[in-house]
Protein backbone atom coordinates (compact mmCIF):
# COMPACT_ATOMS: atom_id res chain seq x y z
CA UNK A 1 0.00 0.00 0.00
CA UNK A 2 2.82 2.53 0.77
CA UNK A 3 4.10 1.85 -2.59
CA UNK A 4 0.68 2.11 -4.32
CA UNK A 5 -0.21 4.61 -2.33
CA UNK A 6 3.05 6.93 -2.67
CA UNK A 7 3.50 6.05 -6.62
CA UNK A 8 -0.15 6.73 -6.94
CA UNK A 9 -0.37 10.29 -5.27
CA UNK A 10 2.54 11.05 -7.55
CA UNK A 11 0.28 10.14 -10.72
CA UNK A 12 -2.56 11.42 -9.39
CA UNK A 13 -0.55 14.90 -8.79
CA UNK A 14 0.76 14.69 -12.13
CA UNK A 15 -2.84 14.58 -13.18
CA UNK A 16 -4.34 16.67 -11.27
CA UNK A 17 -1.27 19.55 -12.75
CA UNK A 18 -2.76 18.17 -16.07
CA UNK A 19 -6.13 18.85 -15.04
CA UNK A 20 -5.63 22.33 -13.96
CA UNK A 21 -4.10 22.88 -17.41
CA UNK A 22 -7.64 21.96 -18.34
CA UNK A 23 -8.89 24.26 -16.02
CA UNK A 24 -7.20 27.42 -17.96
CA UNK A 25 -8.99 26.45 -20.37
CA UNK A 26 -11.97 26.37 -19.00
CA UNK A 27 -13.23 22.98 -20.17
CA UNK A 28 -14.06 21.84 -17.38
CA UNK A 29 -14.83 24.25 -14.51
CA UNK A 30 -16.42 27.57 -16.23
CA UNK A 31 -14.85 30.86 -13.84
CA UNK A 32 -13.00 33.64 -14.81
CA UNK A 33 -9.99 32.71 -12.24
CA UNK A 34 -7.76 29.59 -11.78
CA UNK A 35 -8.38 30.17 -7.68
CA UNK A 36 -12.51 29.84 -8.19
CA UNK A 37 -12.14 27.36 -10.45
CA UNK A 38 -10.18 25.72 -8.13
CA UNK A 39 -13.17 26.33 -5.37
CA UNK A 40 -15.58 24.43 -8.13
CA UNK A 41 -13.51 21.59 -8.33
CA UNK A 42 -13.45 21.41 -4.40
CA UNK A 43 -16.50 21.89 -3.91
CA UNK A 44 -17.19 19.14 -7.03
CA UNK A 45 -14.70 16.79 -4.66
CA UNK A 46 -16.64 16.92 -1.41
CA UNK A 47 -20.17 16.42 -3.04
CA UNK A 48 -19.13 13.59 -4.63
CA UNK A 49 -17.09 12.16 -1.58
CA UNK A 50 -20.46 13.21 0.52
CA UNK A 51 -22.58 11.42 -1.85
CA UNK A 52 -20.46 7.99 -2.02
CA UNK A 53 -19.71 8.58 1.50
CA UNK A 54 -15.97 8.48 1.79
CA UNK A 55 -14.28 10.48 4.31
CA UNK A 56 -12.19 13.12 2.89
CA UNK A 57 -9.98 15.46 5.06
CA UNK A 58 -9.24 17.67 2.33
CA UNK A 59 -10.45 21.07 2.84
CA UNK A 60 -9.84 22.48 -0.22
CA UNK A 61 -7.75 21.96 -3.37
CA UNK A 62 -5.18 25.05 -4.13
CA UNK A 63 -1.86 25.63 -5.42
CA UNK A 64 -0.57 24.46 -2.41
CA UNK A 65 -1.68 21.42 -1.82
CA UNK A 66 -0.88 20.83 -5.34
CA UNK A 67 2.83 21.97 -5.12
CA UNK A 68 1.83 24.03 -8.54
CA UNK A 69 5.45 25.21 -9.01
CA UNK A 70 7.03 26.18 -12.72
CA UNK A 71 10.30 24.23 -11.67
CA UNK A 72 9.10 21.59 -8.91
CA UNK A 73 7.01 18.19 -9.77
CA UNK A 74 3.46 18.32 -8.21
CA UNK A 75 2.95 16.71 -5.36
CA UNK A 76 -0.25 16.00 -4.20
CA UNK A 77 0.19 16.75 -0.30
CA UNK A 78 -2.71 14.51 1.17
CA UNK A 79 -3.63 11.54 2.98
CA UNK A 80 -3.07 8.14 1.48
CA UNK A 81 -7.10 7.70 1.79
CA UNK A 82 -7.59 11.41 0.83
CA UNK A 83 -5.57 10.58 -2.53
CA UNK A 84 -7.90 7.08 -3.14
CA UNK A 85 -10.82 9.31 -2.63
CA UNK A 86 -9.28 11.99 -5.47
CA UNK A 87 -8.67 9.54 -7.88
CA UNK A 88 -12.00 8.16 -7.81
CA UNK A 89 -13.35 11.56 -8.07
CA UNK A 90 -11.07 12.28 -10.84
CA UNK A 91 -11.80 9.49 -13.11
CA UNK A 92 -15.51 10.05 -13.08
CA UNK A 93 -15.11 13.98 -13.80
CA UNK A 94 -12.52 12.94 -16.84
CA UNK A 95 -15.41 10.56 -17.78
CA UNK A 96 -17.52 13.02 -20.24
CA UNK A 97 -14.03 14.10 -21.49
CA UNK A 98 -12.58 10.55 -21.94
CA UNK A 99 -12.03 11.27 -25.59
CA UNK A 100 -9.61 14.39 -25.19
CA UNK A 101 -7.59 12.56 -22.76
CA UNK A 102 -7.37 9.25 -22.90
CA UNK A 103 -3.93 8.80 -21.38
CA UNK A 104 -5.05 10.33 -18.20
CA UNK A 105 -8.52 8.59 -17.92
CA UNK A 106 -7.12 4.91 -18.78
CA UNK A 107 -4.29 5.65 -15.53
CA UNK A 108 -6.99 6.32 -13.42
CA UNK A 109 -9.14 4.03 -14.44
CA UNK A 110 -6.75 1.06 -13.99
CA UNK A 111 -5.01 2.80 -10.83
CA UNK A 112 -8.99 2.79 -9.38
CA UNK A 113 -10.01 -1.01 -10.66
CA UNK A 114 -6.40 -2.19 -9.16
CA UNK A 115 -7.00 -1.39 -5.75
CA UNK A 116 -10.47 -1.76 -5.58
CA UNK A 117 -9.97 -5.44 -6.61
CA UNK A 118 -7.08 -5.93 -3.64
CA UNK A 119 -9.05 -4.32 -1.29
CA UNK A 120 -12.50 -7.17 -2.45
CA UNK A 121 -10.57 -9.92 -2.34
CA UNK A 122 -9.72 -12.66 -0.07
CA UNK A 123 -6.46 -13.01 1.05
CA UNK A 124 -5.28 -15.24 -1.67
CA UNK A 125 -6.21 -14.31 -4.88
CA UNK A 126 -7.63 -16.32 -7.52
CA UNK A 127 -5.89 -16.95 -10.69
CA UNK A 128 -8.52 -14.65 -12.41
CA UNK A 129 -7.99 -11.57 -9.98
CA UNK A 130 -4.17 -12.48 -10.52
CA UNK A 131 -3.99 -12.18 -14.11
CA UNK A 132 -6.54 -8.91 -14.18
CA UNK A 133 -4.30 -7.41 -11.80
CA UNK A 134 -1.25 -7.89 -13.58
CA UNK A 135 -3.02 -6.24 -16.68
CA UNK A 136 -4.46 -3.56 -15.05
CA UNK A 137 -0.99 -2.77 -13.37
CA UNK A 138 1.05 -3.36 -17.15
CA UNK A 139 -1.91 -0.72 -18.42
CA UNK A 140 -0.76 1.89 -15.48
CA UNK A 141 2.48 1.62 -15.46
CA UNK A 142 2.68 1.21 -19.52
CA UNK A 143 0.77 4.95 -19.67
CA UNK A 144 2.07 6.67 -16.76
CA UNK A 145 5.75 5.65 -18.66
CA UNK A 146 4.64 6.80 -21.71
CA UNK A 147 3.71 10.26 -20.24
CA UNK A 148 6.57 10.50 -18.38
CA UNK A 149 8.78 9.92 -21.04
CA UNK A 150 6.76 12.44 -23.29
CA UNK A 151 6.90 15.01 -20.09
CA UNK A 152 10.83 14.77 -20.74
CA UNK A 153 11.30 16.09 -24.24
CA UNK A 154 8.84 18.52 -23.89
CA UNK A 155 10.83 20.01 -20.96
CA UNK A 156 7.79 19.67 -18.79
CA UNK A 157 8.05 19.24 -14.51
CA UNK A 158 5.49 16.39 -14.48
CA UNK A 159 5.49 12.63 -14.65
CA UNK A 160 8.07 11.82 -11.89
CA UNK A 161 9.81 8.54 -12.18
CA UNK A 162 10.79 7.28 -8.72
CA UNK A 163 12.23 4.58 -6.94
CA UNK A 164 8.71 3.25 -6.03
CA UNK A 165 7.10 3.14 -9.46
CA UNK A 166 9.58 0.12 -10.08
CA UNK A 167 8.42 -1.00 -6.48
CA UNK A 168 4.80 -1.31 -8.23
CA UNK A 169 6.09 -3.70 -10.90
CA UNK A 170 6.80 -6.44 -8.18
CA UNK A 171 3.27 -5.73 -6.84
CA UNK A 172 1.44 -6.37 -10.34
CA UNK A 173 3.82 -9.15 -11.61
CA UNK A 174 4.54 -10.97 -8.19
CA UNK A 175 4.41 -15.12 -8.74
CA UNK A 176 2.69 -15.05 -5.28
CA UNK A 177 -1.00 -15.33 -4.98
CA UNK A 178 -1.03 -12.96 -1.72
CA UNK A 179 -3.01 -10.29 -1.52
CA UNK A 180 -0.79 -7.36 -1.33
CA UNK A 181 -3.15 -5.23 0.67
CA UNK A 182 -3.01 -8.00 3.70
CA UNK A 183 0.28 -6.59 4.62
CA UNK A 184 -1.04 -2.81 4.96
CA UNK A 185 -3.72 -1.02 6.06
CA UNK A 186 -4.44 2.97 5.63
CA UNK A 187 -3.81 3.35 9.17
CA UNK A 188 0.17 2.59 8.72
CA UNK A 189 -0.03 5.38 6.83
CA UNK A 190 -1.41 7.68 9.33
CA UNK A 191 0.39 6.52 12.38
CA UNK A 192 3.70 7.59 10.48
CA UNK A 193 2.58 11.25 9.67
CA UNK A 194 1.59 11.40 13.36
CA UNK A 195 5.06 9.67 14.80
CA UNK A 196 7.11 11.83 12.47
CA UNK A 197 5.29 15.16 13.81
CA UNK A 198 6.56 13.77 16.91
CA UNK A 199 9.84 12.66 16.32
CA UNK A 200 10.73 16.44 14.64
CA UNK A 201 9.99 18.50 18.09
CA UNK A 202 12.49 16.00 20.14
CA UNK A 203 15.62 15.32 19.95
CA UNK A 204 16.96 11.71 18.84
CA UNK A 205 17.79 10.76 22.49
CA UNK A 206 14.36 11.23 23.61
CA UNK A 207 12.60 10.41 20.20
CA UNK A 208 11.14 7.02 20.84
CA UNK A 209 10.55 7.26 24.72
CA UNK A 210 8.40 10.54 23.68
CA UNK A 211 6.41 8.98 21.12
CA UNK A 212 5.76 5.63 22.83
CA UNK A 213 4.17 7.76 25.49
CA UNK A 214 2.15 9.74 23.08
CA UNK A 215 0.36 6.95 21.56
CA UNK A 216 -0.05 5.45 25.40
CA UNK A 217 -1.91 8.47 26.38
CA UNK A 218 -4.21 8.56 23.32
CA UNK A 219 -4.68 4.26 23.87
CA UNK A 220 -5.85 5.37 27.77
CA UNK A 221 -7.83 8.38 26.58
CA UNK A 222 -9.46 5.89 23.94
CA UNK A 223 -10.33 3.58 25.75
CA UNK A 224 -11.97 5.81 28.06
CA UNK A 225 -14.13 6.89 26.03
CA UNK A 226 -15.30 3.83 24.79
CA UNK A 227 -15.42 2.66 28.20
CA UNK A 228 -18.20 5.48 29.16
Amino acid sequence: LWAWVSGGRQAQSSICQENMGVVADQTIFNASTIADRLALGTDALRRFAKTHRLPLRLRKLTKAKLTWHSNKYPCLCVSGYDAYVVGRWMEGLLAAYEDSYPEIYTMLWASNKAMSLQYHANRFLTVDEKASLQTLGDIFLRTYMYMAHTAVHEHKFLWRVRPKMHMLCHIFRSPRCINQSVYSTWMDEDFLKKCGKTLGLTTNKTAQMISFQANCIKATRFNSFTSA
